[in-house]
Formats: C-alpha cells, sequence, structure tokens
C-alpha cells in the first residue's frame, strides 16, 4: 500500500535522523581539479562564508572566497586575486567589523571587472561589503601609491574588534593610509572612523631562523587582548608567544610558551591556547601542544595531542572545545586524525577524523564545519576541503521544500530496496545516503517519478535527498 509523504520539519524530529554524519557540500572546492585548502570559516549576512586557497567549485570559479546557498558554493564578486598572470589569491583569515567582511592573506586585488582592475588593488587586505571587493582606504589621486594596504609584507593572518579598533596581525613590518607609511611589526590598529593604521608594539624574537616574527591569533579574555604567535619580546621585554593588551602595553601571562601559538579562545571561562610548543616558557610545565590559562597559571588540558595543533573553535550553542591540526593520536596513543574533542577529560576523535589538515572550524545550526588540506572524512568519504558534520547529512538548512506546495510519495517503505518515488514538482537529482553519510547512489532526472533499486546495498536505515523545480526534500528509507 502507498505511503503518501508530505515532507517539512518533521524530518529533524524523527530519532533515526539524529546520527551524526558527513556531509560533502556539494563536492567541496578545489584548485582547478587539485586539491584545494580552506584556512577560515565564518558566518557572515547569515551565509557560511569560507576562504583559502581554491579557485573553483566544480566548473564554478570562485577565486579564493566563496559563500554557500544552501546547495551550492556561489562566487563573491569575481573573488580575489593574485601576483602574476594566475588569478589565485592565498586567502588566511576573515573578519567582520561594521558590519563588513574583511579578509588578509597573500593577495593582490579583488573584486572589480576583471582581474588585474587597477582600481580593485588592494595588497594583502581587502573588504567585501555585500556587493564587491575594495580596498581598505580611499586612493588618493595627487599621489602615487595604493592606502590601506600592507608594504614590505607577507601575509596577513588574523583579525580582532577590540574597543572598537580592529586589530590586524601577520607577519609584515608596515601600513599605509592616506596620512602615510606606518612601521606596524606584526599587528597593526586599524581606527574605522579616521582610517588610519597605527602601530600597538614592537614584536622580535622567532622561534624560527627562516622566518620573522608573526602574529596569527587573537581573541578577548578579561577584557583584554591576548595575541599569540612566534616572538619572544614586545617593546624589549622578554614575553614569550603569548601576550595581553589593555589599550596601553603589553603584558606576559606568566612566563608564556616555548614555541609558537597558533590558536585561542576562551571556553568555560578560562583561556586556552594551542599550537608547536611543548612546554611553558620557564620548562616546568609540560604541555602536549595545548594549555589552559586561569588568570594565574598554565596547566596541561588532559593528554593533549600528539603534534602541532593549528585551530581551537568552540561551539558556543553546544558548549563543546574541538581542535584541529598536524595531530594523529591523542597523548595516550588513541586515534584521532587531525581533528579532536575535548569532553572534560580526554580528547576523542571526531566523525573518524580527516585525512589531512583541519584549519578552521565554524558551527552554525547543530552542525559543526571544517575546512583544511583534507580530501576525504570519516570512512574515506570524499570531501574537497570543506565538510560538515552535524545530526543530519542534509540539515535544517538544506529543507528549503514547503510542505504546503509539494507533496512526495515513495513506496514501499520499508522495501528490499526497490522502491518508487513520485513527486508533485519536477524531479531535478536524486542521492541516497548510506547512515555514515556516505553517497551510495545518484542520478538526475527531468520528471515526476523515479524508480530506485538499493537491494544489493545491505538492510538498513538510508537518507533520500530529492531536489526537485521547487526545493529540496529529505526522506529515511528502510531496506529489509
Amino acid at each position: 500500500m502507498k505511503s503518501y509523504l508530505i515532507i517539512a520539519i518533521i524530518i529533524i524530529l524523527n530519532n533515526d535522523c539524529k546520527a551524526q554524519q558527513w556531509d560533502a557540500m556539494n563536492g567541496g572546492v578545489t584548485y582547478d581539479t587539485t586539491k584545494g585548502v580552506v584556512l577560515s570559516i565564518l558566518n557572515y549576512q547569515n551565509k557560511i562564508t569560507i576562504a583559502g586557497g581554491f579557485k573553483n567549485s566544480g566548473n564554478t570559479i570562485l577565486n579564493s572566497v566563496s559563500q554557500w546557498d544552501g546547495n551550492q558554493w556561489t562566487p563573491m564578486g569575481i573573488g580575489c586575486w593574485g601576483w602574476g598572470t594566475d588569478p589565485w589569491a592565498d586567502v588566511q583569515s576573515m573578519g567582520v567589523f561594521h558590519n563588513k567582511l574583511y579578509a588578509g592573506g597573500w593577495i593582490r586585488g579583488s573584486g572589480g571587472n576583471i582581474i588585474g582592475d587597477s582600481a580593485h588593488i588592494s595588497v594583502n587586505l581587502t573588504k567585501w561589503d555585500g556587493i564587491d571587493w575594495s580596498p581598505f582606504t580611499h586612493q588618493d589621486p595627487n599621489l602615487t601609491g595604493i592606502y590601506g594596504v600592507f608594504t614590505n609584507s607577507t601575509e596577513v593572518y588574523a583579525f580582532q574588534e577590540y574597543h572598537n579598533n580592529l586589530y590586524i596581525g601577520g607577519m609584515f613590518t608596515q601600513t599605509n593610509d592616506y596620512f602615510g607609511i606606518h612601521n606596524t611589526k606584526e599587528i597593526a590598529k586599524w581606527n574605522d572612523v579616521d582610517t588610519s593604521f597605527s602601530s600597538v608594539g614592537v614584536f622580535s624574537g622567532s622561534f624560527y631562523p627562516q622566518f620573522t616574527e608573526f602574529t596569527n591569533t587573537f581573541t578577548i579574555y578579561n577584557d583584554k587582548l591576548i595575541a599569540g604567535g612566534s616572538f619572544t619580546t614586545i617593546d624589549g621585554n622578554p614575553i614569550s608567544a603569548i601576550a595581553s593588551w589593555n589599550d596601553t602595553a603589553w603584558s606576559a601571562l606568566g612566563s608564556g610558551l616555548n614555541s609558537t601559538v597558533f590558536s585561542s579562545v576562551v571556553f568555560n571561562g578560562d583561556l586556552y591556547v594551542a599550537g608547536q610548543f611543548t612546554a611553558t616558557g620557564d620548562g616546568l610545565t609540560s604541555l602536549n601542544h595545548i594549555a589552559k590559562w586561569d588568570g594565574t597559571q598554565w596547566s596541561a588540558v588532559g593528554e593533549g595531542l600528539n603534534d602541532w595543533i593549528y585551530k581551537l573553535y568552540v561551539d558556543s550553542t553546544q558548549n563543546k572545545l574541538y581542535a584541529g591540526g598536524r595531530f594523529i593520536q591523542t597523548g595516550l596513543g588513541v586515534t584521532a586524525k587531525h581533528i579532536a574533542e575535548w569532553n572534560g577529560t580526554n580528547w576523542v576523535e571526531v566523525g573518524g577524523g580527516a585525512d589531512d589538515l583541519v584549519v578552521s572550524f565554524y558551527a552554525k545550526d547543530s552542525n559543526l564545519y571544517i575546512g583544511g588540506y583534507f580530501t576525504h572524512v570519516g570512512n574515506g568519504i570524499p570531501a574537497n576541503a570543506i565538510a560538515r558534520w552535524g545530526p543530519s547529512h542534509v540539515g535544517v538548512d538544506d529543507i528549503s521544500a514547503s510542505s504546503t506546495t509539494i507533496q512526495l510519495e515513495i513506496y514501499p517503505n520499508p522495501s528490499n530496496g526497490e522502491f518508487t518515488i513520485e513527486s508533485t514538482s519536477k524531479i531535478e537529482s536524486i542521492k541516497v545516503f548510506n547512515i555514515l553519510g556516505e553517497t551510495i547512489y545518484q542520478t538526475t532526472k527531468d520528471n515526476l517519478q523515479a524508480s530506485i533499486n538499493l537491494s544489493s546495498h545491505p538492510k538498513g536505515i538510508y537518507f533520500v535527498q530529492v531536489k526537485t523545480e521547487k526545493g529540496i526534500l529529505n526522506r529515511k528509507i528502510v531496506i529489509q
């Protein structure tokens, strides 16, 4: 007997759909057909926004920046472009300040009508207003040079709003605005009202002989700006890898750490930092690449992880702490391939991990988005540089069809693997996922009906995603 099903939000309430699964997000992003990388993820204007070293998603040209519309990756203008003849930039970081999206990295320009547009030169820094990219500040037609850019610089790694100013960190020595060139080594403060840069101290003493000093993480802790990176002194004072700024001066946090800090967050009222370090700056406390500062002293976070941690992230809605990086095990030797969650006692792998570095996170609607250098997640699920882990591989924000406009019929259900899908709206494509989130079947259609045969697959619960001309519908199917 046919079972008529009106598909709506009720699908999310079904207990069987709450199993955590991976979603490859329409194939992710690549550099042409080779490996891409997603270095930063955030929410801008209620859209998941990514940046990194990628050029396209399928046949769609993106040029290092893109937004997710619920079904696919979409361009942001012509994106960001690099040096020479290759229209590609390495966008390392993003931040939101005064309702605009700021991006930094290895960039020559962004936006405009064509790659190389002279009015859109914006070296290493740029901003997006929802329509197009533009240089940081205005250009003076009576003077030569481009304003609002970093000169003598390598890359921009971090943004943080603090006391109504935007702090920018990276590996650079100078900034340039309408008022001239400023010596702003490793950190610059941007005043959006006066459209000017200013210095906030002189950093020196890199942990790497081949690189100069750099700052690559900010957070706010006890109303202080916390900066972490590769440095051993600030303004001549010994401050190792991590520092606190009160709008006037920098101060140390205990003895600091013995090597580079890559990431910092506040979790349950304490400051957590992660990176390359293995101990406090005085060597008295051993640390496996992650440490907690309670305002007085540093301590280990459980057993830690066995290699560098590039990114920490707090899902404030679910009160979870995540780590991503080069590690493949916890400090106890338990497998944790490039992504781990702190459960309050130990570190545990998330969803079978990833096959390469995880360096960016964002959480929204009970889904965790991860970005990095990987091409597969979980048990070999293809995912190019970006993936989503959540209670359903189709997620709340993929249910775009109205129950009042579309009626879907799947029968029989349960079945022996052979079933029929009928819709009152023309079917464009069908995907079927197993409980691990792996795509086991997909097809394109151009009619109101489809016959599916999964009889060769094991018995169990599967999830059907039907894309119609009026929206996407999702449903559970049981094979027995």
